[in-house]
């Protein structure tokens, strides 16, 4: 996962672990370089190198992979999980898992997740 993926550069290390925590902010690269410090060009370089992703796919990625574990290990609906990821809205997230997973978040929820154990229920 881009979450765990050893990334080098200190500032994009720390950036990554603020942008998990406020993924329904605005993520775009003036506001991230601006919380950095970098210039956007910089901070594209810096991306690419150590993800192979260009700003906007990284945050694409880091928004489907925190919707992944909120569909694997919760009983929250779509609905509410592209606004908790910051997708803005359900179709807005559909289209991004179109794009970087090959699947709707729908089919993915389908394909994917294990049914949670039953309150009190013994794993």
């Amino acid at each position: 996962m881009l979450s765990h993926q050893a990334v080098t550069s200190k500032p994009l290390r720390e950036l990554q672990g603020w942008m998990l925590r406020n993924l329904r902010e605005d993520l775009t690269v003036e506001k991230l370089t601006g919380r950095i410090g970098m210039s956007p060009r910089h901070f594209t370089r810096v991306c690419l190198r150590e993800t192979n992703m260009n700003p906007g796919q990284f945050v694409d990625r880091m928004r489907v992979e925190a919707a992944q574990q909120m569909i694997d290990n919760s009983d929250l609906g779509l609905k509410e999980i592209a606004d908790r990821c910051g997708f803005g809205s359900a179709d807005a997230m559909r289209r991004t898992f179109s794009r970087v997973l090959h699947v709707t978040a729908g089919q993915y929820k389908e394909r994917f997740r294990r049914p949670l154990p039953a309150d009190g229920a013994m794993s």
